[in-house]
């Protein structure tokens, strides 16, 4: 079907759908007319919308990350799919599924960020410390695992658990160096003396 005004177009049909409640076909007969006249934005917007108005919050989290997956947009994936979860409170679910969409796409760094921003406002600073941990050791940046932990913890005040997780990493970094570990250091110390 031709789609001379997508948007008088969107709008009729959702309205018809609504009215004899079929709010599913109406998300897809709307997604599909915004998706042909390439405006993902509102094809976004819409398909949420619709889906949250029937408490299907797990079904618009995937249609909204989806259709923005589609068009090549990352980043607006991760901020719909976050957005969309907290508002309904569910913290969790947004850092899991903003993570894991954004490592498809190869984008470690930023999958760390979001999901540390994401628990820190849920107020689940642990949580935010384990994940950004995890994400940076796993693209095989221990240095930066070790401040990022650090400073989340810092920032929560939890100062003995910082100088544990800054201690540990220190010294997995040290076993893993050429420099002398601590035994050989005490026993240069012992010969020296």
């Amino acid at each position: 079907m031709e789609v001379v005004e997508p948007e008088l177009a969107r709008n009729c049909a959702m309205v018809q759908l609504l009215k004899v409640e079929e709010p599913e076909l109406a998300r897809n007969c709307a997604v599909e007319q915004l998706l042909v006249v390439e405006e993902f934005g509102l094809a976004r917007n819409c398909a949420v919308e619709q889906l949250l108005e029937v408490r299907e919050v797990k079904l618009a989290r995937n249609c909204a990350v989806e259709q923005l997956l589609e068009s090549g947009e990352p980043e607006l994936a991760r901020n719909c799919a976050g957005e969309q979860l907290l508002e309904v409170v569910e913290g969790k679910l947004a850092c899991n599924c903003a993570v894991e969409q954004l490592l498809e796409v190869e984008e470690p760094e930023l999958a760390r960020n979001c999901a540390v921003e994401q628990l820190l406002e849920v107020e689940e600073p642990e949580l935010a410390r384990n994940c950004a941990v995890e994400q940076l050791l796993e693209s095989g940046e221990p240095e930066l695992a070790r401040n990022c932990a650090v400073e989340q913890l810092l920032v929560v005040e939890e100062f003995g658990l910082a100088r544990n997780c800054a201690v540990e990493q220190f010294l997995e970094e040290v076993v893993e160096s050429k420099l002398p570990s601590p035994v050989g250091l005490r026993r240069g110390l012992s010969t020296a003396a």
